[in-house]
């Protein structure tokens, strides 16, 4: 078998869209005029989502054939997807009278398709391809290549899924992170940054003190450095951490407003996973002068959450998200327009119906709701 075809197609999982570079050496292999990849189909009438490879010298708009198929051949295609189960492959060889191939294949000049199914994941997918006349029908080869790539085409749907779960974990736990204004830098073990959420980047851009210079972090902080230095000596040793070196916190205080508060740890060891693509050590970053519920610049209806979320008007959930943002009680009842004995009793209400009696557990109240969550 082809060893560019398995490597793009083990590659393929990390390429946006999956596959593309697969599909297109595919087609090649076969020497047909187009091959498609059909992902997680949906509906008996719908796609989720297909990537395609078209030879450049047949002028057939791909996308619109598609349409049209789906809309008044599908059910009468006999090697539909619904037709084909996984492991097998079926030719249109014995279905050259149908209206399928008289009405629809032959047209656009197709006289040979093939569509070969697999299963892996939970979810049913299949590969076809269609050839012209003057290309030939599919070889026997060609039918032998495709069911040796089998089990490799299911091995890698499985690390497909096994990696856009890890994305989309990725993704929510990032946001999280965000939404409770906390920046991440996420450091290899020689200390290069890996990656910084939107919050970090914006805490560098405001603070001089904290520079990105060639990858990697400089502050203008000796505890942050001489902290950093120590739990980067530690990943180098390439063992698991010593449970007397925990995460260090250290203030830096910023010109521009600070301070920041830091904490610096190592990321869980993992002993197959090192090198300088993988995590070794997170800062993370908070910055002590602002407090918001969200750093995301969205408006949110966040009085409406936490007024379902804690059982509270909407005037009272507006004064508990002003306390938590900082406010004092004068200044939040000012900021809602309201006198401070009515916003002094708006809290009294809030006491009483959360069950907390201090203002301090109000406000960690709020910012352990999944409120914080919403940007």
């Amino acid at each position: 078998m082809n060893d560019d075809l398995l490597l793009a197609l083990y590659r393929g999982a990390l390429h946006s869209p999956p596959w593309q570079g697969f599909i297109n050496l595919l087609r090649e292999a076969l020497g047909a005029m187009a091959a498609a990849l059909v992902l997680y189909p949906t509906t008996e009438s719908s796609i989720e989502a297909h990537v395609i490879s078209t030879d450049a010298r047949f002028s057939i708009d791909w996308d619109v054939a598609n349409k049209y198929y789906l809309e008044k051949y599908l059910d009468l295609d006999p090697i539909s997807c619904e037709r084909i189960r996984p492991g097998e492959i079926r030719t249109i060889d014995a279905y050259t009278h149908t209206a399928y191939f008289q009405e629809f294949l032959k047209p656009l000049g197709v006289e040979y398709a093939l569509r070969i199914g697999f299963s892996a994941a939970g979810r049913n997918c299949w590969i076809s391809a269609c050839k012209s006349r003057s290309q030939g029908n599919f070889s026997k080869a060609s039918l032998e290549m495709l069911e040796a790539l089998l089990p490799h085409l299911e091995a890698a749907l499985d690390t497909y899924a096994a990696v856009m779960l890890s994305n989309s974990e990725r993704h929510l736990y990032s946001k999280a992170l965000q939404n409770m204004s906390f920046g991440s830098l996420v450091l290899d073990a020689d200390g290069r940054v890996l990656s910084a959420n939107s919050t970090a980047e914006a805490l560098i851009q405001r603070y001089s003190e904290i520079h990105i210079e060639d990858q990697r972090v400089a502050i203008d902080s000796e505890s942050f450095n001489s902290a950093l230095e120590e739990i980067l000596q530690q990943v180098s040793e390439a063992s698991p951490p010593d449970r007397s070196t925990g995460p260090k916190i250290i203030r830096v205080d910023c010109q521009a407003g600070g301070p920041i508060g830091m904490l610096v740890k190592r990321v869980s060891y993992n002993r197959y996973f090192s090198g300088s693509s993988a995590p070794a050590v997170v800062i993370y970053l908070s910055d002590l002068s602002i407090k918001k519920l969200t750093s995301s610049g969205r408006e949110l209806d966040y009085p409406h959450m936490v007024s379902v979320l804690l059982g509270l008007t909407l005037s009272e959930a507006r004064l508990a998200l002003l306390l938590a943002d900082g406010l004092t009680l004068a200044s939040a009842g000012k900021a809602m327009g309201v006198a401070e004995k009515t916003a002094r009793n708006h809290l009294g209400h809030i006491f009483e119906k959360t069950g907390i009696s201090r203002q301090a557990d109000l406000i960690r109240l709020i910012y352990r709701s999944v409120a914080v969550l919403g940007g």
